[in-house]
């Protein structure tokens, strides 16, 4: 896929959005906690459509993509989102920091992600499931069905605000496209083809307005990324690297980006 059709998708994902780009992240039905990353497969590091951590794979920040991590793989993300006064200035106070770990395992042609969300430092936590759905016929798209904080207690407004105690718990379904020439390879043509991938889908609460992501791999270790949230447009950078460990490949991953047009969000994380 040419780098010069990133540039007006991006901009159709994030003008579409633009005049949502300002609204505050606390508020009623806003989820402020589950705005960043969050557990579910894609947010903050890369899965193919198989099933397997990746550097060319479907990423995004916040909102799922439809592949799903599998094959016993896991991963742990920790990062924040800076939402003080100045959107730019780092203190204890202003900075929402999360931390998630996800497993990935396959069950017959069934990948299913299983994830913790730690949302503060007080330790309370939400609980993700995800499942990639097999279409045999597909070769370029992938379907999964999911549900965000299951348990429902994440709150869905923010600390001290009216109504934050209403169930947090999201369902969500999720469709992948991949675009890529016909002869793209990883293991072989990696650094001559680079793929796309667009996300579209909705679900309930957090997910009622719909959600939409994009990503594209700019060069091997480096990815952009944009995606509606169903409040926002947010957009950022991802870099990945593979190292060996032990005979098995860890790959680690480190982000920042924008969130709602105005916060800035960093993000460090790895996995096998």
């Amino acid at each position: 896929m040419k780098a010069k059709w990133l540039v007006p998708a991006v901009l159709v994902l994030v003008l579409a959005t633009g005049g949502q780009a300002q609204t505050p992240l606390l508020g009623a039905d806003k989820f402020p906690q589950l705005r960043g990353l969050n557990g579910l497969s894609g947010s903050g590091f890369g899965v193919d459509s198989d099933g397997h951590l990746s550097l060319s794979g479907a990423t995004s920040f916040s909102t799922p993509v439809a592949n799903v991590l599998g094959h016993g793989h896991v991963h742990v993300n920790y990062g924040g989102i800076l939402a003080g006064t100045n959107p730019f200035t780092i203190t204890r106070k202003s900075t929402n920091n999360t931390a998630t770990g996800a497993f990935g395992m396959t069950v017959g042609a069934y990948n299913i992600l299983v994830s913790d969300n730690v949302l503060s430092e007080r330790l309370d936590q939400a609980f993700q499931v995800q499942v990639q759905v097999p279409l045999p016929t597909a070769k370029n798209m992938t379907l999964s069905f999911g549900a965000l904080d299951v348990g429902g207690g994440a709150g869905s407004s923010g600390d001290g605000i009216l109504n934050d105690a209403r169930s947090s718990r999201s369902l969500f379904g999720v469709v992948t496209w991949k675009f890529a020439p016909s002869d793209y390879d990883p293991n072989i043509n990696a650094d001559r083809y680079h793929p796309m991938y667009v996300s579209v889908g909705g679900g309930t609460r957090r997910f009622a307005n719909g959600f939409a992501s994009i990503s594209y791999q700019i060069a091997r270790r480096y990815r952009t990324w944009a995606e509606y949230d169903g409040f926002g447009g947010n957009v950022g950078l991802t870099y990945a690297t593979q190292v060996g460990l032990g005979g098995k490949k860890i790959e680690l991953n480190a982000l920042a980006g924008l969130v709602n047009g105005r916060y800035l969000t960093l993000g460090i994380g790895g996995g096998f």
